[in-house]
């Protein structure tokens, strides 16, 4: 009985683990880019700044997706992430456009701000990502039945 107990939630830990590895490499890329060296360093070279976050951004975003896709083919989660998506592109487009209004007002952002905007952007791109993958397999083996 309990091997049939935990071999039926096996997929759920895989992906609960996915999940979490997921979010300590988000974690780590907001933690790195909101720290006050790497804002002076994006004040003074803008130039250098934008080639390191776009490496660590495309990083971030090849091992998002790998972690979220396998850990949803090896858990056998069934969806493509639609409503999630819907939610997570509200409040990404909420915070970007808040962030830029305050930017640009002059006005003092709050501290939290960045780091949440930064979660909710790369979240929404990973899982955006994770999600036409996700799409195109079903397609995919569809067609092959």
């Amino acid at each position: 009985m309990l091997k049939q107990k935990l071999k039926r939630n096996i997929p759920t830990l895989i992906y609960l683990v996915t999940l979490y590895i997921a979010y300590q490499i988000l974690t780590t890329i907001i933690t790195v880019f909101t720290d006050q060296t790497i804002l002076k360093m994006a004040k003074e070279s803008p130039s250098g700044f934008i080639v390191l976050f776009g490496g660590f951004y495309f990083l971030y975003i090849i091992l998002a997706v790998g972690v979220l896709y396998s850990g949803h083919i090896l858990s056998k989660q069934d969806g493509h992430y639609e409503l999630s998506l819907l939610i997570l592109n509200i409040l990404s487009t909420f915070t970007t456009l808040t962030t830029i209004i305050l930017k640009f007002s002059g006005a003092q952002m709050p501290a939290p701000l960045l780091p949440i905007t930064f979660f909710i952007i790369l979240t929404t791109i990973s899982l955006a990502t994770t999600s036409k993958l996700l799409q195109m397999r079903a397609n995919r083996l569809a067609k092959a039945n």
